[in-house]
């Protein structure tokens, strides 16, 4: 009887800890939208770390030399773009993206991203799906490894993203310039 008991105890002992750290977890979990002229601003807040979303006025020139896929659309017709930024405190990461879309395959898209930008380095990636059926492209330029290409499967053809990292330090002001 009492071998029984040890082991449903130390279960107990367990669930309880991990129900706690639950409840701590969701306590301490906000989510906070803001209106504003070019958009919502979203801030959530986990015990974990942030994640900040705000809207820009306009598309950063960086991302505006990046090649486009001929056809490609913005990814929401009109909508601003947004400046990325959180992580756990000290490992906090910016980054601008521009989301387009296109109704042709994603091997079409490679194709012809690796013609344009061939000094570009490319690699699969695990995406989205946790049992690993999904991925993206990560296309990096290795002379400026902070823009990167994104292209995968997504919505009936392919969705592209040109993403460029910010240093973690850097405001809104200050986007001019890479470190």
């Amino acid at each position: 009887m009492h071998v029984l008991l040890l082991p449903l105890l130390v279960f107990v002992l367990l669930a309880g800890f991990g129900l706690v750290r639950f409840v701590i977890f969701v306590r301490k979990f906000r989510v906070t939208v803001q209106p504003g002229t070019e958009g919502p601003a979203l801030h959530v807040e986990t015990s974990a770390g942030n994640l900040d979303l705000e809207p820009l006025q306009q598309l950063d020139p960086r991302l505006k030399s990046f090649v486009l896929y001929p056809g490609a659309q913005p990814r929401i017709a009109d909508s601003p773009e947004y400046l990325a930024s959180g992580g756990r405190p000290g490992r906090e990461m910016r980054a601008i993206a521009a989301t387009y879309w296109t109704p042709d395959l994603s091997g079409k898209v490679l194709d012809f991203y690796r013609s344009q930008l061939p000094q570009w380095t490319s690699k699969l990636e695990p995406w989205g799906v946790a049992d690993g059926a999904g991925h993206a492209w990560a296309l990096t330029n290795p002379a400026e490894p902070a823009c990167s290409i994104r292209i995968r499967s997504q919505y009936g053809g392919t969705t592209i993203e040109n993403i460029l990292e910010l240093a973690a330090a850097a405001g809104p002001a200050e986007q001019g310039t890479l470190q």
